[in-house]
């Protein structure tokens, strides 16, 4: 019998990106807010909760701001993010195809080896 691996891990927001908790809806349903990214090319007002944009749910419950690193910056339309964990198909408009998704890459993916 193969050995299977199991690799726990939290996804989203953390003290150094986000500065926040993700929340909890009041129904129960929880959110991983993606962390900012200037690289990717998905904003937080592409993303949907029950139809709300993700940032405007952010900017209520954030007081307008979130980090990037050291920098506090003020939640847009324009703030883009990392959308990982993308397991969700609702959150983003999809095309044909898609297959739900997680994963690391760069120095995140190395901690993974063994």
């Amino acid at each position: 019998m193969r050995a299977l691996k199991i690799i726990l891990g939290r996804k989203g927001f953390d003290s150094g990106y986000g500065g926040h908790p993700s929340p909890i809806m009041p129904n129960g349903d929880m959110i991983s807010m993606p962390i900012p990214s200037s690289t990717d090319n998905i904003n937080y007002c592409n993303l949907k909760y029950e139809g709300k944009a993700y940032s405007e749910i952010m900017k209520e419950l954030y007081k307008g701001y979130i980090k990037t690193g050291n920098a506090k910056v003020e939640i847009s339309d324009e703030l883009s993010c990392h959308l990982d964990l993308d397991i969700n198909r609702d959150v983003y408009e999809r095309k044909d195809g898609w297959k739900a998704m997680f994963g690391q890459i760069s120095g995140s993916q190395a901690h993974l080896e063994n």
